[in-house]
């Protein structure tokens, strides 16, 4: 159980670096060992052997995710919902339900996704607490409200997103900077969440100058999928100004690209190939990316499916309520 339990945490550490190919690497026989052994173990271990069969689950999501296999990964991300479903943990069970509807909302089903975190925070929230051992309850409710914010602003309702990024950043101020299943959230991550945010209500400069203020010290958290994320976040809020800003704009797509490569190289802005915006940029600059491909969201739809859904990664549900905002309190 122990190299089981290794082998999938270092999986999920090496998605949290950008190294897919590492992070997939016997993954199968990962996936195959670990759920036959959580329901084989001594109960003594059932928690542990379900955590690993969960984290297995989520490395193959994020794995065939970054291949481009949508469908492979949605499939990845309720298999460890199912899992978790049989074991008594609620964190283990939040977490999985929050990475299934990030992986639902992949494939354009918003509504579905936005009823299972909806439900999640609903019944997650008796779990919080934000001190002691066990606070990875507060910080998937957290993580959730970040995913609905990001659903409202890609729906236009920026009013709604920003009051779940409210919640978000209250749940983190309490908590701090954790890392529960290596997910690192905290202040930090819900500032670099405002950024992608941004992006998505065409905030543009503003965004920028309210993230860049008090800096962002996403390198503290030892992700280099994140480090990148934020800088490629930073390209595309300045991207939407339309030209004044694509030299700023462009540097931080290179950094993104030379933190992570294998992260940017994935996005469909980032190989749409050169726009009517394109600019040669600065010296050392990633060529044949324009800044103006960055500026607004990119959207598709998902076969048989009738609401329009995001390739990239990244909803009306009452805020935290009173029962919620006095157990993070």
């Amino acid at each position: 159980m122990e190299a089981l339990t290794t082998l999938a945490d270092k999986a999920n550490e090496q998605c949290g670096q950008a190294h897919y190919s590492l992070a997939g690497h016997d993954l199968g026989v990962l996936l195959a060992q670990s759920q036959a052994s959580a329901f084989t173990v001594p109960r003594s271990e059932r928690d542990k052997a379900f955590t690993t069969a969960v984290t297995a689950c989520f490395a193959a999501g994020v794995v065939s995710s970054r291949a481009g296999n949508i469908d492979l990964a949605s499939t990845a991300a309720r298999r460890g919902y199912d899992l978790a479903k049989q074991h008594d943990n609620p964190g283990l069970l939040g977490f999985a339900r929050w990475y299934w509807a990030l992986e639902l909302t992949s494939m354009g089903a918003r509504g579905r996704a936005q009823m299972v975190l909806s439900e999640g925070i609903d019944e997650l929230t008796p779990a919080v607490q934000v001190a002691g051992s066990d606070t990875l309850p507060a910080e998937i409710v957290g993580m959730m409200h970040l995913q609905q914010a990001r659903t409202a602003a890609r729906q236009h309702r920026a009013d709604d997103a920003h009051a779940h990024l409210d919640e978000a950043a209250h749940v983190a101020d309490r908590v701090g900077e954790r890392n529960g299943m290596r997910q690192h959230f905290g202040p930090t991550n819900v500032a670099a969440w405002r950024v992608s945010i941004g992006v998505e209500l065409s905030e543009g400069a503003k965004a920028y100058e309210d993230a860049t203020t008090a800096p962002i010290g996403i390198d503290a958290l030892g992700s280099r999928e994140r480090a990148s994320s934020l800088h490629f976040d930073f390209a595309r809020v300045l991207a939407q100004e339309n030209g004044p800003r694509d030299g700023d704009s462009i540097r931080h797509l290179d950094t993104a690209d030379r933190i992570a490569s294998h992260r940017t190289a994935a996005h469909p802005q980032r190989s749409a190939g050169p726009g009517p915006s394109a600019h040669a940029g600065p010296p050392g600059a990633t060529p044949g990316v324009g800044a103006g491909q960055l500026a607004k969201p990119v959207r598709y739809r998902w076969p048989g499916s009738t609401e329009c859904g995001h390739l990239a990664r990244s909803s009306p549900h009452c805020l935290l309520s009173d029962r919620s905002r006095a157990a993070a309190d």
